[in-house]
């Protein structure tokens, strides 16, 4: 007769399974996302719960900008005020003249049977923060589909291009600026019309690629859309040329030019609105029916290959030594909520700050396996994907390999003393910055600096203070009875 194992012996799927699960499944994101670019369905879902952590980790910011504000000087506002008041007096004959001459070209026009130059649009957004990965130029502004604002739109300031949309969340927007590696331009020389692209270096610069060395381009030339992506308006300032160079041994010469708008410095953008499209040709039409029609055949038949997830996470525990009250799951949920916070505030980019909530990741899933596995380490580094506006898996793939290092040498770990277990736990640590640190070099982007590397280190440093800290509401004694030796 067989006999069946109780209930409370079935540990579910061996860790090495899950492990190879999870690393697949963060893979298999990374490499859509990065290449199909067909998951923002998912970013805008995570983006509900993300979205709230984050205007509150920046309220201190916005309180201190806001009473900053709030003690100008009285003088101050009355100097502008005044210097407001003498330059409206003095453009006010520019202005009239420049009236006058927009209404005789409106006349010349009728006369010449031009058409009439297309007016814009738009609504004004303001910056809520940057994202949170130092090496792409992106920001975060406060509209979003709530606002009917679609990915594509055009941004600009008060005096030339600055980005655009390329993700829309329910309540707030991405912004990619005009600097980032991803981001192209397609400009016109001002001076002798000559058109071209201007692609984003990543490092505040733009570049004039594939020009021929005799191109007639100067230093100083100002560089304006084109219009010819039929996303941009024409004629709003991009950039100027500031070095050229035309070196011999190159097919191409070198040319950078520096943004016109205040791309990295501003508070307020103006979103404008999506040119209307422009009609093809019948013939031309055609062809573009049939390639849409192929596309969303074959991503219909991409959606019935994907993989559906129904694995759970339980991990082994073990025996501790010190006689400690059972851990509370609310408060490791509140744990790992607070580091979730400190890694959406503005101070989580500056070199040397630590991951907190791989850190606290690690030491829930050496500290309570059971609860704080694999799978709840992989949500948690979904949602630091949709924050930082980085590739779905990237935190995701981090975090997955740090718990599962955690669980798997737990037992181990907490043989030492609390400094020897700092010294357990540095490796991985250091594994989940090497792990984004690789996915940055796959994809071609900007490679940190050495500093990238010292969070580990301060995360090490802190982890007996975190110990104490997260074992504290575990102390309290329990039923403390003077007649009995424990």
């Amino acid at each position: 007769m067989d006999q069946q194992p109780p209930p409370f012996f079935k540990r579910g799927p061996a860790p090495v399974a899950l492990l190879s699960f999870y690393v697949l499944l963060s893979m298999a994101l990374l490499v859509v996302d990065a290449r199909l670019q067909t998951l923002e369905i998912v970013r805008q879902a995570l983006s509900m719960f993300t979205h709230p952590v984050q205007n509150l980790a920046h309220l201190p910011a916005q309180f201190l900008d806001n009473a900053s504000s709030y003690f100008a000087s009285a003088a101050s506002l009355q100097s502008e005020s005044a210097q407001l008041q003498r330059a409206r007096l003095e453009q006010a004959a520019t202005l009239q003249r420049s009236l006058h001459v927009e209404a005789e070209n409106e006349r010349l026009r009728k006369l010449l049977g031009v058409k009439e130059r297309q007016q814009v649009s738009g609504q004004v957004a303001q910056i809520l923060y940057s994202a949170r990965d130092p090496y792409a130029r992106r920001v975060i502004v406060d509209k979003g589909q709530q606002d009917r604002v679609i990915a594509g739109q055009p941004v600009i300031d008060d005096i030339g291009i600055v980005g655009q949309v390329t993700r829309v969340f329910p309540f707030v927007a991405e912004v990619t600026l005009i600097t980032d590696k991803e981001q192209a331009v397609p400009v016109q020389v001002v001076r002798t019309g000559m058109r071209s692209v201007a692609f984003g270096l990543g490092n505040g610069e733009l570049e004039m690629r594939f020009m021929p060395l005799n191109a007639d381009i100067q230093n100083g030339d100002l560089l304006v859309t084109s219009g010819l992506d039929g996303i941009f308006p024409p004629g709003f300032p991009v950039a100027k040329v500031v070095h050229i160079e035309s070196d011999t041994t190159y097919t191409f010469a070198q040319i950078r030019c520096a943004p016109v708008a205040a791309v990295e410095h501003f508070s307020e953008v103006i979103v404008l609105d999506p040119r209307p499209p422009v009609a093809l040709p019948e013939e031309l039409a055609e062809v573009v029916a049939s390639k849409d029609s192929k596309a969303s055949t074959r991503s219909a038949r991409a959606k019935k290959k994907t993989p559906e997830k129904g694995l759970s996470a339980m991990q082994t525990s073990y025996s501790s030594s010190r006689i400690l009250l059972p851990v509370r799951p609310w408060f490791i949920g509140f744990s790992l909520s607070l580091a979730l916070l400190l890694n959406f505030l503005p101070t989580s980019v500056w070199p040397g700050v630590p991951d907190w909530l791989a850190l606290v990741i690690v030491f829930w899933s050496v500290r309570e396996p059971r609860l704080v596995g694999m799978g709840l380490a992989f949500l948690l580094g979904l949602a630091m994907d949709v924050a930082d506006a980085s590739l779905l898996g990237q935190h995701a793939l981090a975090y997955v390999l740090a718990a599962y290092g955690g669980s798997a040498l737990s037992r181990r770990i907490l043989w030492f003393p609390l400094g020897q277990q700092a010294l357990q736990v540095f490796p991985l640590l250091l594994l989940a910055q090497l792990v984004q640190f690789a996915v940055w070099a796959m994809v071609g982007a900007d490679l940190p600096g050495m500093a990238y590397f010292l969070g580990p280190f301060l995360a090490t440093f802190l982890w007996p203070l975190l110990t104490l800290l997260l074992l504290l509401p575990q102390h309290q004694p329990v039923d403390r009875d003077d007649n009995r030796p424990l």
